[in-house]
């Protein structure tokens, strides 16, 4: 349950980020190592030089599996 907490306040602070005006680009919620992480395109990049990503994992590849509401839902309900 602490998780499910984790990152549901992790996508509030993300739509928070995402209703101010910004150049980075839209903010996701990603899922990394079992924890929440807001990032964007450019914050992905850094990570990614960082090491916090494999150097072959594409942005497209993280958008694609970010985390919604939906998703939540989904790992609530069991499905």
């Amino acid at each position: 349950m602490l998780l499910y907490l984790r990152f549901r306040n992790a996508l509030k602070r993300c739509e928070e980020l995402n209703a101010q005006p910004h150049n980075g680009g839209e903010f996701i919620v990603a899922n990394i190592c079992g924890k929440p992480a807001i990032v964007n395109r450019q914050g992905f990049r850094g990570l990614r030089t960082k090491g916090m990503f494999r150097h072959d994992l594409k942005w497209s590849d993280v958008y694609d599996k970010r985390i919604t509401r939906e998703v939540l839902e989904r790992w609530l309900n069991g499905k």
